[in-house]
């Protein structure tokens, strides 16, 4: 039995994709669903015998009708038509203040927090630290940390719910702490049919913004299974981690139960955060562009089980940045040229050129290969013909001319960051940026062998007799004319 067939997960479609947005990644709409809906305000429904449950209520809370029970071929949902990202973890650590009584503070957490039973685990201290764990069920607990040579104390809460967030943040205001280390991770169950497009769009943002991209592939009924495919990216100067990764015991489950197939998840760790204006919804919603951005490229369909439909919040993220969509495409469709023919190429038209140089290949041949259209194919071989790469011999025959002078056009990849003055000037003597523009918002501009990148630095305002930092809720202003920040620039980017 296919998996269409056999996966029972009926909700209604939602059509308004339309209204998703090209604005950049830092104006999210401050209109739209509230992030993170309560636990259990997807209404519990019964199993079917597929172990994917129907769906009475779309994730709206509108009323659909349920064909459990009928003949009608059950459908799972493509991810353009649901629209929504799973909330796996949230954690916020703080230090706790000189002077607090922290048996009162934990105290005071599981109460406010509403923590139903606590279980205490206190191991053995270590060299650096002592800990303890309050745990209240799986996921949710609170950590205190006691760092011996510091004399700090740290707690962390571990929940996947936003209120509890949200309420300890407000407790911790009250003690006097001023910044919090964020944590988020979002998640899609999605059908094992989309695992490779998946790794391949995955593998795509390793390449252009990565640091470090790992697999570990199961072999299993004949074909391999990524039981987990792990990559470290910076993008929009933040440190991302995505993977895509598999129950433990996946293959004791059959392809009809939602713990078989994999999930797709995004994890960001924000650091020192002012709390005083933290608005943890808006967070998430910003932070989730990068996986909704993917998601929407690959569009797989979405599993949900037990787990995604009874425990864990959502939150709907309508920002989706076109410029990454573009790449993660274009990266995507040369990885699955790469893979046809077994031979790995720096860009597209280098491997367009090989095939018509090397395997002797015509256009036509080239398109029924279904990764370019015919019209793109005829533009990259004039781009190859004008930059003198290879000449045309006959109709549909080429020949190299210089093959070292295959060169890419580059694209102008254009995006919003904020950064601290100090970040600012350090960021312009590590990449070796040019000041494009020095009037109000600063903008720098920097290349690689394939793309322009220009930064617009969002958080600063250079005037005349000044410069303006405002970041996270905090302005600082500093003394320094325009003439002297351009000194200071040159002097620091020239050591």
């Amino acid at each position: 039995m296919g998996l269409t067939s056999s996966v029972n997960n009926n909700i209604k479609v939602n059509k308004d994709f339309d209204t998703i947005t090209s604005e950049p990644i830092n104006g999210i709409p401050s209109t739209g669903p509230t992030v993170g809906q309560t636990s259990g305000s997807i209404p519990q429904t019964p199993s079917s015998s597929s172990g994917i449950n129907t769906v009475q209520r779309d994730p709206r809370g509108k009323k659909v009708h349920s064909a459990y029970g009928k003949k009608s071929t059950p459908k799972t949902l493509r991810y353009r038509s649901y629209r929504l990202l799973h909330i796996h973890r949230l954690e916020a650590l703080v230090e706790i203040p000189k002077g607090a009584n922290i048996n009162e503070v934990i105290e005071d957490l599981t109460k406010i927090l509403q923590y139903k039973e606590v279980k205490v685990k206190t191991p053995p201290p270590k060299k650096r630290y002592k800990h303890t764990t309050y745990r209240e069920k799986r996921g949710e607990s609170i950590n205190h940390r006691y760092y011996f040579a510091k004399k700090k104390d740290f707690i962390k809460l571990i929940t996947h719910k936003t209120w509890r967030v949200k309420e300890f943040l407000k407790y911790m205001k009250t003690l006097g702490v001023s910044e919090a280390t964020i944590k988020i991770e979002l998640y899609v169950r999605y059908s094992e049919y989309y695992e490779t497009k998946i790794v391949n769009a995955l593998n795509a943002l390793c390449l252009e913004f990565g640091d470090k991209c790992l697999e570990h592939k199961k072999p299993f009924r004949g074909k391999f299974h990524y039981f987990w495919a792990w990559v470290k990216i910076e993008y929009q100067g933040i440190p991302y981690t995505l993977k895509s990764y598999r129950h433990l015991y996946y293959r004791d489950y059959k392809p009809t139960h939602p713990e078989y197939h994999p999930k797709v998840e995004a994890s960001v760790s924000l650091k020192k955060i002012p709390i005083i204006s933290l608005n943890i919804d808006t967070v998430i919603k910003k932070h989730g562009v990068l996986l909704n951005t993917l998601l929407h490229v690959v569009n797989p369909r979405v599993i949900l089980g037990e787990y995604e439909l009874k425990e864990t919040e959502t939150t709907q993220v309508m920002t989706i940045d076109r410029d990454l969509a573009r790449i993660i495409r274009g990266i995507t469709r040369r990885l699955r040229l790469e893979s046809l023919i077994e031979i790995q190429f720096g860009n597209k038209e280098e491997a367009i050129a090989y095939l018509l140089v090397e395997r002797g290949m015509t256009p036509g041949q080239i398109a029924k290969m279904g990764l370019y259209s015919k019209s793109m194919i005829y533009k990259i071989i004039d781009k190859l013909i004008n930059n003198g790469v290879i000449v045309r011999v006959s109709r549909g025959k080429y020949k190299w001319n210089n093959r070292k002078a295959v060169s890419v056009s580059k694209k102008l990849l254009v995006v919003s960051r904020p950064m601290t003055l100090q970040q600012f000037v350090e960021f312009m003597k590590e990449t070796k940026a040019r000041l494009v523009q020095d009037k109000h918002t600063p903008v720098l501009e920097y290349e690689d062998d394939y793309i322009i990148r220009r930064v617009i630095v969002s958080s600063l305002l250079i005037e005349e007799d000044r410069v303006v930092e405002q970041i996270m809720g905090r302005t600082r202003v500093y003394p320094i004319p325009r003439n002297m920040l351009r000194q200071l620039i040159q002097q620091t980017t020239q050591t």
